[in-house]
């Protein structure tokens, strides 16, 4: 039995170890997380000037400011810190819960707006999201097609068209090429404000650009 003197020496060490261990357990997560989102931060910066065949982990490991072999700790393989990092990037402003009041009002108009001034917002707040995108295409490298927002955004409008369609409201037609060429369309649009190519840049804004995709769409879909 522990005399008071013992006794109160044996409280004080469980109430310090009880304590600062949790903090321990804080403080080596938070250093994980954090190395973790530098390295990824640093890894979209080189993908998207470089694509993932031109970029090498040395030059990533150089601009988060650790060494290359800590990056193999936190991924396997280079493939894996790109897919990784892609998916975090297009997954930064998920969409579905707006989506859910438009898709059970069946309001199409305000469905497509609202999936334009989405993709349109992301595309502005971080020019790496369309580098990353074309190069993924042109390399075939990329999650798969449900395992980002905007492919799962892509495929949730696809079924909407297709419930629209047995509806009756929309014309027999591909759901799928309808989804990703309406998707495709803004990306596209995106891509024309960094980039012009097919012409003087658009005088138009974000808003009027979304209403005139939105109309041409529905204008070829409903009945």
């Amino acid at each position: 039995m522990l005399d008071s003197s013992g006794s109160q020496r044996y409280i004080s060490k469980r109430l310090l170890t009880m304590d600062t261990k949790p903090k321990t357990i804080r403080s080596e997560r938070l250093k994980y997380e954090e190395r973790r989102y530098l390295i990824l931060q640093a890894a979209l910066d080189v993908f998207a000037e470089k694509g993932f065949q031109g970029a090498k982990t040395r030059e990533i490991a150089k601009r988060a400011g650790v060494s290359e072999t800590l990056i193999f700790r936190y991924f396997a393989t280079k493939e894996e810190l790109y897919r990784t990092g892609l998916k975090e990037l297009m997954d930064q402003h998920p969409v579905a819960d707006v989506l859910k009041e438009f898709i059970q009002k069946k309001d199409d108009e305000g469905l497509l707006m609202a999936v334009t001034r989405h993709i349109m917002s992301h595309g502005e707040e971080d020019p790496r999201f369309l580098r990353l995108a074309a190069f993924s295409a042109l390399e075939k490298v990329s999650p798969g097609s449900e395992e980002t927002d905007t492919g799962r955004l892509t495929v949730r409008l696809a079924q909407y068209i297709r419930q629209r369609t047995l509806d009756g409201d929309f014309i027999e037609l591909n759901a799928d090429i309808a989804a990703k060429s309406f998707v495709g369309s803004i990306l596209m649009y995106i891509l024309e404000k960094q980039t012009p190519f097919t012409g003087p840049r658009l005088k138009a804004g974000d808003e009027e650009v979304a209403r005139t995709l939105v109309k041409l769409f529905l204008g070829g879909i409903c009945k």
